[in-house]
């Protein structure tokens, strides 16, 4: 949808865009927190945010897809460390290795 604009299933081009998908704070202290990426815990115990989530919404049907963003960095960090499970699974093809 992100790419397309259109809503793969109604194929709708109106769509919402929410740029940080939030979530309610469970201990009340504020008022929403946003939706973490969250990669496993470090080795004391806290946890590990990689990243947050953008949801693009179809005005139309409700379809949803949501997005990691600001997660390469840290997650390529974290791939490194070898000990939490976290690893690049990537062909080599023209155009990139994300492709």
């Amino acid at each position: 949808m992100r790419t397309t604009e259109q809503c793969p299933k109604c194929h709708s081009h109106a769509i919402w865009v929410i740029d940080k998908v939030r979530q309610p704070d469970p201990t009340h202290s504020e008022p929403s927190l946003p939706l973490f990426l969250i990669a496993g815990d470090d080795i004391s115990g806290k946890r590990i945010e990689a990243g947050t989530f953008e949801a693009w919404v179809c005005a139309n049907c409700g379809y949803t897809e949501l997005y990691a963003k600001d997660f390469q960095e840290k997650l390529a960090a974290l791939a490194r460390c070898g000990w939490n499970g976290i690893r690049l699974i990537s062909r080599n093809v023209p155009g990139g290795p994300f492709r």
